[in-house]
C-alpha cells in the first residue's frame, strides 16, 4: 500500500473546497473574491493579477474558511473519518503540521479567513516549447509570512527538498513535482508534471500586461457577469 503524498492531500482538500463552491444551490453561493467592488470586475478579482493569460480554470473566494463551512467541511470529515484520519496522520508525520484543519493552517501562518484561489494554468514547457506544460496551483493569503517561511524552511531541511531560490520578489522552495512560492503576503502551492519550481519562477516573473486580469477575453467574460450579487461557475 502506498501512503498518500501529504502535499497532495492538502491540494486535494483545498481544491475541493474551492471548486465545489461553484456548484452550490442558488442563493447559497459564496461571494466571488472581489465581486461587488467598483470598476471593472476583472480588476477586482485579485487572483487574476497573479495568473498568466493562458489560464484554463479559476475558482476564487474571499473567505476560505467561510467557504469550507458553507460546503459542510465538518460533515465531509465526519462521513469519511477513517480516510481523513489516515491522511491527517500522513500529513503530520511527513510535514509536522496538521494541514487538513483550519487550526493547523493558522499555526502555519495562513489566513484562513482571507482570500484563496485554485487555478489550472498553461506555462512554457521544458525546452522553450510555448504553453505546453499544465500546472495546478493554490493561492492563499499569509497572516504571518515570516512564520510560514520559517516553518517551510524547517520542513525542507527535514525532508531534504533543496535550498530556496529567489526570483524577483519571490522565494521558491520544493521539487519538480510540488513547489511552494512566497511573494509578500501571498503563498502559492504549485503542482506540475513538468517542473513545479520552474512554474513558480515563471509566475514570479509575470508582467502585469501579460496577466489574466489584462487578457481581453477574460475581461469581456467578467464584464458580462457584472459585479453585483453572487457568481456561479
Amino acid at each position: 500500500r502506498v501512503a498518500p503524498n501529504p502535499l497532495s492531500c492538502f491540494v486535494a482538500l483545498l481544491a475541493l473546497w474551492l471548486v465545489a463552491g461553484c456548484h452550490l444551490p442558488p442563493g447559497d453561493e459564496p461571494q466571488l473574491a472581489g465581486a461587488g467592488a467598483e470598476g471593472h470586475p476583472a480588476d477586482a478579482l485579485e487572483a487574476a493579477r497573479w495568473l498568466p493569460a493562458h489560464t484554463l480554470a479559476l475558482a476564487a473566494t474571499d473567505d476560505l474558511e467561510g467557504l469550507a463551512d458553507e460546503l459542510g467541511r465538518q460533515q465531509i470529515v465526519d462521513r469519511f473519518r477513517q480516510h481523513y484520519e489516515e491522511a491527517a496522520f500522513e500529513v503530520v508525520h511527513e510535514t509536522g503540521w496538521h494541514l487538513l484543519s483550519p487550526e493547523g493552517l493558522v499555526d502555519l501562518g495562513i489566513n484562513v479567513a482571507g482570500p484563496a484561489a485554485a487555478a489550472l494554468v498553461l506555462l512554457e514547457g521544458r525546452g522553450g516549447d510555448p504553453w505546453s506544460e499544465t500546472a495546478a496551483l493554490l493561492m492563499f493569503e499569509l497572516a504571518e509570512p515570516d512564520r510560514f517561511k520559517t516553518e517551510l524552511y524547517r520542513m525542507a531541511t527535514r525532508l531534504g527538498s533543496g535550498r530556496p531560490t529567489v526570483v524577483e520578489d519571490a522565494v521558491i522552495l520544493g521539487g519538480a513535482d510540488v513547489a511552494v512560492m512566497i511573494d509578500g503576503d501571498r503563498g502559492f502551492l504549485v503542482s506540475s508534471r513538468g517542473d513545479a519550481r520552474a512554474a513558480c519562477a515563471e509566475l514570479a516573473r509575470l508582467h502585469p500586461d501579460d496577466s489574466l486580469a489584462n487578457h481581453a477575453p477574460f475581461r469581456r467574460a467578467m464584464a458580462s457577469l457584472g459585479t453585483s450579487g453572487r457568481v456561479r461557475g
